[in-house]
């Protein structure tokens, strides 16, 4: 008897310091930490020739302060330290009115990659479209709002379409590979079907997920898709956690800050 209860108490202090350290972490790093999540994605529809071509994508930095911009930087230095062919951004540059516009430019334009810079708008940006437009502009992004572009690589092309937020356009058909760039994780019940992959962010993950019951802040535009991938009607879409949490959430749980690196099978 006196052995079991050395085990009980033995394994609830493990317990017990296990729930500290997790609280401690969620608490005092959750909301700036970040790491980044390596996907392989393949479909039929792919050509051959885009077999390793590597894409970075960005999302939800929700620049408030200086901190924020510095933050900013130490992430593209370290991007700059992979291997990517493309860089794609889908939305939310900043949290309000966009500051030190100068120096978010020279950072952005330290991404060099070989095959473009891409961006739509997220409803953050909205407010100062024309601002935040312009800086991603000079930062060497193409910001795109209800239309494409043909990547070229090794001889093979694949349509990237850029979806403007609230868009009621249903993408055009086309033939071959698409993929889209779209701020809002729900219009892939509009978009399903006609685009192989759909690339989002704007729910942080759903801020506080917990696996078998998922997330326990929805936001507007993210309520049926919210956290990971999804795949339906041969479709998929990616779900970005975003680089920061609005600033109004200061922690997440199980769902860290991440920038997604995808390479093509």
């Amino acid at each position: 008897m006196k052995k079991q209860k050395i085990i009980r108490t033995g394994i609830l202090a493990i317990i017990v310091l296990a729930l500290v350290l997790f609280g401690g972490y969620t608490c005092l790093f959750s909301r700036t930490h970040y790491s980044f999540s390596r996907m392989n994605y393949s479909s039929n529809l792919l050509p051959d020739g885009f077999k390793g071509f590597k894409i970075v994508n960005l999302s939800d930095v929700h620049i408030t302060t200086s901190k924020d911009i510095d933050r900013l930087e130490q992430i593209v230095d370290e991007i700059e330290d992979q291997s990517y062919d493309m860089v794609v951004f889908t939305g939310d540059l900043y949290e309000g009115k966009p500051i030190e516009d100068t120096k978010v430019q020279k950072i952005l334009k330290k991404l060099q990659p070989g095959y473009g810079k891409f961006a739509v708008l997220g409803d953050e940006d909205h407010a100062h479209a024309d601002e935040v437009t312009n800086i991603l502009n000079e930062g060497g992004f193409e910001v795109l709002n209800n239309n494409t572009r043909t990547i070229h690589y090794r001889n093979s092309s694949f349509i990237l379409y850029g979806q403007s937020l609230n868009s009621q356009e249903d993408i055009p058909d086309y033939d071959g590979f698409v993929l889209t760039l779209s701020h809002y994780p729900d219009s892939f019940i509009q978009n399903k079907g006609h685009t192989q992959l759909q690339l989002s962010g704007h729910s942080n993950g759903g801020t506080i997920w917990f696996p078998g019951i998922g997330p326990l802040v929805k936001c507007k535009n993210a309520i049926t898709y919210n956290h990971g991938t999804y795949t339906e009607d041969n479709s998929e879409l990616i779900v970005s956690n975003g680089i920061a949490p609005r600033k109004n959430y200061h922690f997440k749980v199980l769902c860290e800050n991440e920038i997604i690196m995808i390479t093509f099978e």
